[in-house]
């Protein structure tokens, strides 16, 4: 997804840096969110949509859990790199977690444990 120059201001510093041994990318204007399933939810999607703050009202992203090694362990992983911040709602099939709410930041990366 590409974001106009007009509505979202330049991204500076753009780095990865790595949670849990997972990769991913932020800068000093945008965050990341990490979602760590068990490794069922492989191949499942998972749709994040603004609610509030920088990101625009409905705006999504998606992306499907890939299968990684977390601290030894076998988990599904879906990693959601250089957000705009503000609060977003996930929107997905796998059991009891749609709906949920989470704060994006600047600079951070958010982790939702779906384990």
């Amino acid at each position: 997804m590409t974001y106009s120059q007009t509505t979202y201001p330049r991204e500076t510093n753009i780095r990865t840096i790595h949670i849990r041994g997972i990769a991913v990318s932020i800068s000093d204007q945008r965050g990341a969110l990490l979602i760590i399933g068990k490794p069922e939810y492989k191949g499942k999607r998972v749709t994040i949509e603004g609610r509030g703050g920088e990101v625009r009202y409905g705006e999504t992203r998606t992306q499907n859990f890939g299968e990684r090694m977390v601290e030894g362990k076998k988990r599904s992983v879906a990693v959601f790199p250089r957000l705009v911040p503000g609060t977003y709602q996930t929107d997905t099939y796998v059991y009891s977690h749609s709906y949920e709410r989470v704060s994006i930041d600047p600079e951070w990366a958010a982790e939702l444990d779906w384990t």
